[in-house]
């Protein structure tokens, strides 16, 4: 009895928290645009944004032997302004992370900058898309080797409590 008195507690503090700030939830889809890469993994990501923490991203990939990738992304946003009208500009240092499980397992990992147009057709509704010049390293095959592109991607979120 306990146990589900502190746990109901641990919940309705946990939403009473979230209720206080800002905070979004939507997707992502890498663009397949030529000469540009996707997202990091799996090329398509559910991400969350919080007041005050970095975007995070994160993406599975499966086959028909099960999870064969996973990506994730942690962006800071420096700079989040209106630029005309609906239409809103942000920008700021972001990780990401890539791993692919095949016969030979691949590790990347590094840095991005997105860049991305943002636009609120309604105050809780936001299409987006960005641009992430990135750069890291890429763990295959027992080497290592500097990786350089550009990621693209485009999505949608849903912003709750939005000042």
């Amino acid at each position: 009895m306990k146990k589900r008195i502190v746990i109901t507690a641990a919940i309705l503090m946990a939403w009473c928290g979230i209720g206080a700030f800002g905070w979004g939830i939507g997707i992502e889809g890498g663009l397949p645009i030529p000469g540009l890469g996707g997202l990091p993994g799996s090329n398509a990501m559910v991400t969350a944004k919080f007041d005050g923490l970095p975007l995070l991203g994160v993406g599975l990939g499966f086959n028909d032997r099960g999870l064969n990738n996973l990506g994730v992304i942690a962006d800071w946003w420096l700079i989040q302004e209106p630029f005309a009208g609906l239409l809103g500009v942000y920008l700021g240092p972001g990780l990401w992370v890539s791993l692919v499980t095949s016969s030979q397992a691949q590790l990347a990992l590094g840095g991005r900058l997105p860049i991305g147009l943002q636009i609120f057709p309604l105050k809780w509704f936001e299409l987006f898309i960005e641009i992430a010049p990135a750069a890291g390293v890429v763990f295959y095959n027992n080497t290592a080797r500097f990786d350089w592109h550009l990621q693209a991607a485009a999505g949608l979120r849903f912003w709750f409590n939005k000042k």
